[in-house]
């Protein structure tokens, strides 16, 4: 009545190819992940797209950093409610199930269906270099009481935390494009200086207000008993 782990021959022999570009040393003693899927889908976005750009963000590893220390039991984890249960095979359908992915691994199967990889770099560079230093710039410029203004910022800076967000993969892939640097892609100022900020509302989360609860307080929030 319970899913549990067995070994056993590999399903598919496309997975022997992959096996065999690693190191055996680093293979002994490790878990890992093989994601068959991310193929026919770089062929799909090969096919559709003639010229231009891919964009990939989110949290993964390059070559050998799959087979650091921290990474030997593999990084297939679950979540729920923001927390991390210690079983992956428990609670199905109750909690999201998630492992990181393999940049190394789109970039060369990229090249084969002639998409280029540019960089890849971490989302607080990527976002630093196209115009996060002016959005801030215009938030503490804009007509705001001092505690929507905060916690704002507060919201913003979490994108660009380390540890944290900040440290998102981000990768940029072209095809046909010509470019071979991806800081060419940059935003125009033009364009950045002409797009309005976003400001928090009441569908997203108040980060200041569920860490800093005492920076929330206003003189409005109590009744006095006078």
């Amino acid at each position: 009545d319970e899913l549990i782990e067995i070994t056993g021959i590999p399903s598919t022999e496309s997975i022997n190819s992959y096996i065999q570009n690693v190191n055996p040393a680093l293979l002994e003693d490790f878990h890992g992940e093989w994601r068959p899927a991310i193929s026919s889908w770089i062929i799909e976005m090969s096919r559709l797209l003639n010229v231009g750009y891919i964009l990939t963000i989110d949290y993964g590893y390059e070559s050998l950093e799959q087979f650091a220390q921290s990474r030997k039991d593999g990084s297939v984890r679950a979540y729920q409610n923001h927390s991390q249960p210690n079983d992956v095979y428990q609670n199905i359908g109750g909690q999201d199930i998630t492992a990181d992915v393999d940049f190394e691994q789109i970039s060369k199967l990229g090249e084969k269906e002639d998409i280029q990889t540019l960089c890849i770099t971490n989302q607080s560079t990527f976002l630093r270099h196209n115009g996060f230093g002016h959005f801030i710039g215009q938030l503490r410029n804009m007509d705001l009481d001092e505690l929507e203004k905060q916690a704002n910022r507060v919201g913003m800076m979490e994108l660009v935390k380390s540890p944290g967000l900040g440290d998102f993969k981000v990768m940029i892939q072209e095809k046909n494009t010509g470019v071979t640097d991806w800081k060419e892609l940059s935003s125009h100022q033009d364009t950045i200086s002409d797009t309005p900020l976003p400001l928090l509302n009441e569908h997203h989360i108040n980060l200041m207000e569920s860490r800093y609860p005492h920076l929330a307080w206003t003189p409005d929030s109590y009744q006095w008993p006078f």
